[in-house]
């Protein structure tokens, strides 16, 4: 099985190689903004979430957690 999804990514992929120095910046970089993106929406979140008043109930299997 190993070898069928070995040869599986060698196709779709083509053969494996080290990320460049640039791929690799261009990661990082995508890798930064989604967390600020996340952090932002956190942020905006926070003063609405805190103004809900209504009682949140553990409902399906969160009720056995």
């Amino acid at each position: 099985m190993s070898g069928r999804l070995h040869r599986l990514g060698r196709e779709l992929f083509g053969d494996v190689r080290p990320p460049t120095r640039g791929e690799r910046l261009a990661f990082r970089g995508f890798e930064l903004l989604v967390v600020l993106w996340t952090l932002q929406a956190a942020w905006d979140w926070a003063p609405t979430i805190a103004r809900i008043e209504a009682v949140v109930l553990p409902l399906g299997i969160f009720e056995h957690v």
